[in-house]
């Protein structure tokens, strides 16, 4: 989770020297936690040394097609402008006999080769939030700034091959709610970004809708979310295209 220990303490160290300051801590405090029901689709190609890897399916070729429970979680603290925090981790192990030869990193894997693959995937943002609009109709921005982390470890009996795309991302979302009744709440955002400089690139959508009980000072509800993310990191060479799609279950407390 902290194999890069700078960033997170520099995103988190921002956070707490920006809110005073600013005033975020007049209003109030919303913490929301999230249980994803999630399963991954798209491709990882991992190279080595300047040569390029076989496009491996996450699903047939790299077997990691379970329906995963991970956790999320976002943190607001602040009235109409607020600081925001957000986490998603994904952490996940397959293994299983290869249906067609796949080079992966440094190595040429035969099929019918059993291979082992982790994939581990974290997110992290800060940013600034604006929540502007009524009791009943609330809509809004968010300026944040994202470390992402996508790490693949392929190993066979003998052979091991490993790679990781690791950089920062700048992400603008727009969202909105509605409290149609007293105790319901309805919301949605959407959340897009990209990142091109040196030897990474990176782009970010990220999609979520839910409808919440509202039980002060705590929420509950059901929701779904989509998040695709696509990068490249040329050095090794490394191509990530990863989508993960399924319903949420959330609980949270406002104070």
């Amino acid at each position: 989770m902290w194999r890069h220990a700078s960033r997170w303490v520099v995103l988190l160290g921002l956070g707490l020297l920006w809110s005073p300051g600013a005033g975020f801590a007049q209003g109030r405090i919303t913490l929301d936690l999230g249980l994803w029901e999630v399963q991954p689709s798209g491709h990882l190609a991992l190279g080595s040394a300047g040569r390029a890897g076989t496009e491996a399916e996450v699903e047939k070729d790299l077997h990691l097609d379970d329906t995963e429970r991970v956790m999320q979680g976002a943190a607001y603290i602040g009235g109409e402008h607020q600081l925001a925090l957000a986490y998603f981790s994904y952490d996940e192990s397959a293994r299983g006999p290869l249906l067609r030869p796949l080079t992966v990193g440094a190595h040429d894997f035969p099929a019918t080769t059993a291979l082992s693959t982790e994939l581990d995937v974290e997110m992290l943002g800060l940013g600034y939030r604006y929540a502007g609009g009524t009791e009943e109709w609330q809509s809004g921005f968010a300026l944040s700034l994202y470390n992402v982390q996508v790490e693949q470890v392929s190993r066979s009996a003998t052979l091991q091959a490993r790679g990781e795309l690791s950089t920062l991302c700048p992400v603008i979302t727009i969202h909105g709610s509605w409290q149609p009744a007293m105790m319901l709440g309805l919301h949605g955002s959407v959340s897009g970004g990209a990142w091109d400089a040196r030897s990474t690139s990176l782009t970010f959508l990220d999609a979520q809708a839910s409808a919440r009980l509202l039980l002060y000072p705590f929420v509950a509800g059901l929701g779904y979310r989509h998040l695709a993310l696509q990068g490249d990191d040329s050095d090794l060479p490394f191509e990530v295209d990863l989508t993960f799609t399924g319903p949420v279950l959330f609980a949270g407390i406002a104070f």
